[in-house]
């Protein structure tokens, strides 16, 4: 029987939820509120599939950046 999390091919499909707040909002980490999210789905190529979560961690990583809001964002 063949690994289910292992692609025979290389290739690994992955999404990522990016939570759109302002930083120094109260309320940013409150458990029962509701964000503007959005999903990112990518492919990556890697040989296994911690190697494919690392690469999707470095990529959602380098795909954010801190909103100020507000004049200054």
């Amino acid at each position: 029987m063949s690994d289910p999390n292992h692609s025979p091919v290389g290739w690994y499909v992955a999404s990522y939820l990016l939570r759109f707040v302002e930083l120094n909002e109260e309320g940013n980490f409150d458990e029962e509120k509701q964000f503007t999210v959005w999903e990112n789905t990518i492919l990556v190529k890697a040989n296994d599939i911690v190697q494919a979560y690392d690469k999707v961690e470095s990529e959602a990583l380098l795909a954010t950046e801190p909103y100020k809001g507000g004049e200054e964002g």
